[in-house]
């Protein structure tokens, strides 16, 4: 029982790190939860709220606003599809670049001679697993609500 108290209390340093940590903005929690620190900027954080909470009060109070939104994303479709796609092609080119360059494929994130705690088939198959669940999560709520949206052959009853 000691030993678990003593795993959950942080230490004076930790403390002494994250209350003198500038990153941390808005301390939420007590100091030895430190898993429990928000690092956000309020001023960033704070406008996107209010552009956020702007748009779902216009979207509530005004039901014609969701023809206005449609008409938005229809007219940034048509508009900037072109940038959308050489984006990804740009970002495609420079990771094919950092991964055949030969400084920068040998790179190791940590001290000089670390060795990876993963293989490669690992990182490949963690990598994978992301992606699917990535796909579960969204196409897990978005498939049902596109299908209720559509007419199908239960709409008319």
């Amino acid at each position: 029982n000691n030993n678990n108290n003593n795993n959950n209390n942080a230490t004076a340093a930790e403390v002494r790190v994250w209350e003198d940590d500038p990153s941390v903005s808005f301390k939420l929690g007590h100091p030895k939860a430190m898993w429990l620190a928000l690092r956000t900027n309020p001023r960033a954080s704070g406008i996107a709220l209010v552009i956020l909470w702007g748009f779902v009060i216009w979207a509530l109070v005004d039901p014609s606003a969701a023809n206005e939104f449609t008409s938005w994303r229809t007219w940034i479709t048509y508009h900037f599809t072109w940038l959308f796609m050489l984006e990804i092609n740009v970002f495609l080119l420079f990771l094919i670049y950092v991964a055949l360059h030969p400084r920068y494929s040998k790179l190791v994130i940590g001290p000089p001679k670390d060795k990876p705690e993963f293989g490669f088939l690992t990182w490949m198959t963690m990598l994978f697993t992301t992606g699917v669940g990535i796909g579960l999560f969204f196409f897990g709520a978005a498939e049902p609500i596109w299908h209720y949206s559509l007419p199908n052959r239960y709409s008319s009853l």
